[in-house]
């Protein structure tokens, strides 16, 4: 509502014609004014993706995007959450005096810079912990239950039983922050003429530096599957295949990684000892 109490939408409707080739269609364009923990996941995503925009690049992906903001609201959001770097101001020159003291009195000292992380590019370096060092990874889109399922939204019990996961599924989140920047940093070293043990190799040591991998607590989850062309799932190289990535391959990549994930291995009768520690190691590997 404004300051007369009158309520004011949200959403703002205007139509466009969108040529698309040799075809023509109405949509309706929905400007939308997001909320401020939707305007911080927005901005989060797009520094992730292009972590040298500034305000200005933000605030015109997100116009492009039908939303209505302004570069104020985008800056003090990105200044509140520790998004938008300072940069350390430059002391001033001071005239030389012929008193010996004289200098030295009139010198200030200089601010130190207020420096936040960024994802470094065209190589990820910093793990998403350090990007989020509250913990408060990206939620994503929250769905609402529909149909036979939504008493889930309305049940005490369920909403309680919601909220005791929402630890496992801050893990998720900061699993999902990984593998969204380990997508990016494969698609820069598979290349065509490479062994595809030295891609695999490379992206699994980048996600183990940026999930930060403690076994078993952390780490990947499964091998990187790389199925090649015909094969459908689930191959991945051996030391030493030759295997090598051509340029009209088509790869299905598959990466798993895990923050406190779960497994299990049972030895039902005891006799199979050593091929669950085999497992076991496997795992740690």
């Amino acid at each position: 509502r404004n300051a007369k109490g009158q309520r004011r939408d949200r959403y703002i409707h205007n139509t466009n014609t969108l040529m698309v080739g040799a075809s023509s269609f109405a949509i309706s364009s929905i400007s939308y004014q997001p909320t401020a923990e939707e305007l911080l996941q927005a901005v989060r995503e797009i520094k992730l993706d292009h972590a040298e925009f500034g305000v200005k690049r933000i605030c015109a992906t997100l116009k492009d995007k039908g939303w209505t903001v302004s570069e104020n609201r985008v800056k003090k959001t990105m200044q509140e959450h520790g998004l938008l770097e300072t940069a350390a101001p430059v002391p001033m020159a001071v005239e030389a005096s012929s008193a010996p003291d004289a200098t030295k009195d009139q010198e200030q000292p200089a601010k130190k810079a207020t420096l936040v992380k960024e994802q470094t590019w065209p190589e990820p370096t910093v793990p998403p912990m350090d990007l989020f060092p509250k913990g408060d990874f990206p939620k994503g889109q929250i769905c609402e239950y529909i149909g036979m399922n939504a008493y889930r939204s309305s049940s005490a019990e369920m909403r309680e039983s919601d909220r005791q996961m929402s630890s496992i599924l801050n893990e998720h989140r900061e699993a999902a922050e990984v593998h969204r920047t380990a997508r990016k940093y494969l698609r820069t070293i598979a290349q065509p003429g490479e062994l595809m043990i030295d891609i695999v190799e490379k992206l699994e040591d980048k996600v183990r530096e940026l999930v930060r991998a403690h076994f078993p607590e952390r780490g990947i989850a499964f091998p990187t599957g790389c199925s090649i062309n015909h094969v459908a799932a689930h191959w991945t190289p051996n030391a030493g295949d030759k295997t090598v990535l051509k340029r009209d391959d088509v790869v299905k990549f598959d990466i798993g990684i895990h923050v406190n994930g779960e497994g299990l291995t049972m030895d039902v009768d005891g006799k199979h000892h050593q091929q669950v520690q085999s497992d076991v190691n496997c795992s740690a590997a």
